[in-house]
């Protein structure tokens, strides 16, 4: 991949991290719903996220077709978690499929009292790291205090000044039974095209461009302010024909979200990534979350023996295994 290419994508992914921020501090967007409507829906979403325990089940599957040099990839996984206060666990059972070649998965990922722990089930072998130590290998993208190396995140996403309204529509749908239980059915449909030709998304990608952290890989890419202002409008152009859904099920008795399903089907002209002429870019993926035991205490341990590693070694485990080294064991 290019550094032009780089620079463009961690660019883009720092913009939808700010639009993030930047949409969750919007001023009563209604998304086209009806005041009862939008009522019911806000406070699940409020209600769910400030519950301390919980369960969820869940599946994945990725379509990705068209990736030059790398043929068809595919992934299909299905879990399970818990949220018990400030820890949490989660499960990943499954495989995927690159170029032919299937791998298998099962992983277990657990974060007790700040240590975040991982074992991989063909290796049978749990490691163990803390967040500082996480954090220092991101290059100090996040501090102990959780804020950005890149600056005050609200002023940053102060620039991303979009108007939810605008690329966000909402629809009641037809209610649905599960269980004997009737749940309100919300979808959600984003609009990229509209998001990206925004005004505010594309002063945020401008004011963005400008942060220090970032300006010496956009000026080594050659990548200047001019280009940054025509950024949005090809990021539009490169999801034309990108479709992204989120449902939401609703118990109206509990106020809680009951299932959520995310659609994304992506088709990208071969041209737009330098690659004209060959076949075209195309995603699908589906992730359907179930969630379940609300306010029902959970708990989440800490496995015995954790290998203490540092982060290349938790995110490459075969650097652990080449040097054949046990640098400490948790108790």
């Amino acid at each position: 991949m290019s550094a032009r290419s780089r620079a463009f994508g961690l660019l883009l992914m720092l913009a939808l991290l700010l639009w993030c921020v930047s949409l969750a501090s919007a001023q009563s967007p209604t998304f086209g719903l009806s005041p009862d409507d939008r009522a019911l829906l806000g406070d699940s979403i409020v209600l769910s996220g400030e519950e301390r325990f919980f369960a969820f089940d869940y599946s994945f599957d990725l379509q990705l077709s068209g990736m030059p040099d790398q043929g068809n990839i595919s992934v299909s996984v299905t879990g399970e978690g818990r949220k018990a206060a400030g820890d949490f666990q989660i499960t990943m059972i499954g495989s995927g499929t690159v170029n032919g070649e299937t791998m298998p998965a099962d992983l277990e990922l657990r974060v007790v009292d700040s240590v975040i722990y991982a074992r991989d089930a063909q290796e049978g072998t749990w490691r163990s790291l803390s967040e500082q130590e996480l954090n220092a290998f991101m290059g100090g993208a996040v501090d102990s205090s959780g804020a950005a190396a890149l600056g005050d995140m609200s002023q940053l996403a102060a620039g991303f000044s979009v108007n939810p309204d605008d690329f966000i529509s909402i629809s009641r749908m037809a209610d649905t039974t599960v269980n004997g239980v009737t749940l309100a059915h919300f979808r959600w449909n984003l609009d990229l095209i509209d998001l990206a030709n925004s005004s505010g998304f594309t002063n945020g990608l401008t004011a963005l461009g400008t942060q220090p952290q970032l300006s010496g890989e956009l000026s080594a890419a050659g990548i200047d302010s001019s280009q940054l202002a025509m950024a949005g409008m090809l990021i539009g152009m490169l999801f034309s024909d990108t479709t992204v859904t989120l449902d939401h099920y609703v118990n109206p008795a509990e106020n809680r979200i009951m299932q959520a399903v995310l659609n994304v089907d992506m088709n990208i002209n071969p041209a737009m990534l330098g690659t004209a002429g060959s076949a075209p870019l195309i995603l699908q993926m589906n992730l359907n979350v179930n969630l379940h035991d609300y306010g029902v205490p959970q708990t989440v341990t800490a496995p015995e023996n954790a290998i203490v590693v540092t982060a290349d070694e938790m995110l490459n485990p075969a650097s652990l295994i080449a040097e054949e080294q046990i640098i400490a064991v948790q108790p």
